[in-house]
């Protein structure tokens, strides 16, 4: 599924104190079906806004978001998002928890079980069905939640930093899983980050946004082969450019 983001004006208005922050401004973006997209950027340029607008959990101020080639006009099955915390409920099993989405909407339960142990076995957690959350790992409680995400069969994956409170080798492992996962289910993926190598291990294509208010200032495809070798040259040189893309918008 396409995503099309046309002249985008994001403003948060603050009555108390009488001013207006401008988050994004004049951000166009499309975005092809099947493809993995970063958004890469320093912290408060913006992503999360464009994330959350694309989610239909906010709208713009001006210009238009499209999925589809509909308006998205609040949050949908189509779109699946994964937060930076795991956010399971405690109480539940891993299993339930995937599960928990079609229970509360009381979809046939036969089809359903066999498709959460089918995910939890797909994101490798197979033989963790009956641990709780707190039996896990970080990194396999966000496994349990890119299931989940999975269980509602997304068009669009939109995930918000998933990885960012992880340690670094748990992280890289979950990258790797996370792109096993999409060259799988081939949905439509936009992933933020701030993390450079990261963007450049997994995107088709990297998005670099500017400093508030959050602009588009350069797009950067990543024609490199996977699996990456993060210590090959193309790799080496696509992090220079990037770090120069960013390194001006950072103040000491």
């Amino acid at each position: 599924m396409t995503i099309e983001i046309r002249e985008v004006l994001k403003v948060f208005l603050d009555p108390a104190k009488g001013s207006d922050t401008v988050a994004l401004q004049e951000v166009s973006l499309s975005i092809g079906q099947n493809e993995f997209v970063v958004l890469l950027g320093p912290s408060g340029c913006g992503k999360t806004t464009l994330l959350n607008l694309v989610a239909g959990f906010d709208f713009p101020t001006a210009g238009s978001v499209l999925v589809g080639g509909r308006a998205v006009n609040g949050p949908g099955p189509e779109r699946g998002v994964v937060f930076q915390s795991p956010n399971l409920f405690p109480w539940l099993s891993a299993y339930d928890n995937v599960l928990f989405g079609p229970r509360v909407r009381g979809q046939d339960l036969a089809g359903g079980a066999r498709r959460a142990t089918a995910l939890l076995s797909l994101v490798g957690l197979a033989g963790f069905e009956g641990h709780r959350p707190h039996e896990l790992s970080g990194g396999m409680q966000q496994r349990v939640a890119i299931a989940r995400v999975l269980m509602n069969d997304p068009d669009i994956l939109l995930a918000d930093e998933p990885f960012a409170s992880l340690d670094e080798h748990t992280r890289r492992a979950m990258q790797e899983e996370f792109l096993r996962i999409w060259e799988q289910t081939r949905t439509t993926v936009v992933f933020v980050t701030h993390n450079i190598e990261e963007a450049i291990y997994l995107a088709d294509r990297i998005v670099v946004m500017s400093r508030r208010p959050g602009r588009v200032k350069a797009i950067l495809p990543v024609d490199i082969p996977r699996p990456r070798d993060r210590t090959s040259a193309g790799f080496v040189e696509l992090t220079r450019k990037a770090l120069e893309l960013i390194q001006p918008e950072v103040t000491v």
